[in-house]
């Protein structure tokens, strides 16, 4: 992010002249249009270690795309659609699932010369079709990083934001470091957000998606992010305007949480196989196993956050029989099979998913596994002392 930014597209590192609602999407590799050339970040200041680590790094293909985006929850970020198509201008295409290209999201390293933080996978796509703003669900959920909360609060014409992302900078082609800069509100247009750098300050290429934020009283609240900018004080651009345009997100949400509290499969990576409930069972006790996946409701889970730890510790519930995910009778034994029961707050229906995709119970501290990786269907899911094996790893 520089000081200054042109209405450009924010990604790629091709130079081209364009109106002010080109796209600011980012891209790795120089290429012939502006949404696929390498990431560049806000001409501003560079934030402090461990500042604002919610701001998220995405790269997307081999070298094809960098882009940035904001850690809502932990399992998701919040981007620009633009950064997942060829035509930042075809947001609106962008389907919904795995994305096209293998994408990536590091989280919590404001200084990517270092091994802070954590890098995730994404896995999920889900775009808006009326802003240029999609979520991308990852492939564990992030630990140790407090999300930046969405607004409730409409923006406001003269109103002062932060803006945040990494790309391109008034003097760097590729950064390795999170930039921010002063914004002040100059319109607002339905879902859209115009926005002007104080200072200097700019959206650049590989800033799309990155988050424009308040700062709150209780810390940033985020009301939009980038989409196009004139680029003007980047690096590489002869731009002088400094303004850009944001897609709002301050009426988010219930669609947030709709999509972040919605049950899918739990996996097993060793296997390929889905923990389910037998026969749909309702009943408290039944003992589960794994199948072939199928997406029915007896295979569908609900990650439901429960407080402490680390903001990792979760409850199970079937979508089908409403019950959770427990350790009978808080077994301590390897080998225990787990059932299903009545959900409560109890510390043997309470799970760690940690950044491997395990599941750790809180109550007998052994993971959730299928015995010897056996591949075959309706073998007992158990509760066995971890470790970094596949068969001991789920993907949600």
């Amino acid at each position: 992010m520089n000081k200054r930014s042109a209405s450009r597209d924010v990604g790629s590192n091709v130079r081209r002249t364009t109106r002010y609602g080109a796209w600011v999407a980012g891209v790795l590799v120089a290429a012939g249009t502006l949404v696929a050339s390498p990431a560049q970040a806000i001409v501003g200041d560079s934030a402090g270690d461990g500042e604002k680590a919610y701001v998220a790094k995405i790269e997307i293909g081999a070298t094809d795309r960098a882009c940035t985006g904001a850690l809502i929850e932990a399992r998701w970020v919040v981007t620009a659609a633009s950064c997942f198509v060829d035509d930042p201008a075809q947001y609106a295409s962008v389907p919904a699932g795995a994305p096209s290209l293998p994408a990536k999201v590091t989280v919590g390293r404001t200084d990517l010369t270092t091994t802070s933080g954590q890098v995730r996978d994404i896995v999920e796509l889900i775009p808006r079709t009326d802003r240029d703003l999609v979520l991308a669900r990852l492939s564990a959920p992030v630990s140790n990083v407090t999300p930046v909360a969405l607004s409730a609060t409409a923006p406001t014409n003269g109103e002062a934001l932060t803006a945040g992302g990494y790309g391109r900078t008034k003097t760097e082609w590729v950064p390795n470091r999170l930039h921010t800069g002063a914004f002040t509100v100059t319109g607002t247009r339905g879902l859209e957000l115009d926005i002007d750098g104080q200072d200097g300050a700019a959206i650049c290429k590989g800033d799309a998606g990155g988050p424009v934020v308040r700062a709150g009283t209780s810390g940033d609240e985020l009301v939009a992010v980038s989409s196009r900018s004139w680029q003007g004080g980047c690096f590489g651009s002869e731009e002088t305007r400094t303004g850009a345009i944001a897609s709002r997100a301050d009426d988010l949400a219930a669609w947030v949480t709709t999509a972040v509290t919605a049950p899918h499969t739990l996996t097993n990576k060793a296997t390929g196989k889905c923990l389910a409930v037998p026969q749909a069972s309702l009943d408290n006790g039944t003992k589960l196993m794994q199948w072939t996946c199928t997406g029915n409701s007896e295979q569908q889970w609900h990650l439901e956050k429960v407080a402490g730890g680390n903001g990792d510790r979760y409850r199970v519930r079937n979508q089908n029989s409403n019950r959770c995910l427990a350790i009978p009778q808080a077994g301590l034994d390897n080998g225990t099979q787990a059932i299903q029961w009545t959900c409560s707050g109890s510390n043997d229906q309470i799970w760690i998913n940690d950044s491997i995709g395990r599941l750790r119970n809180l109550n007998s501290d052994k993971c959730l596994a299928i015995p010897q990786a056996n591949p075959a269907i309706g073998t007992a899911a158990v509760q066995w002392t971890c470790s970094t094996n596949n068969d001991q790893r789920w993907t949600w």
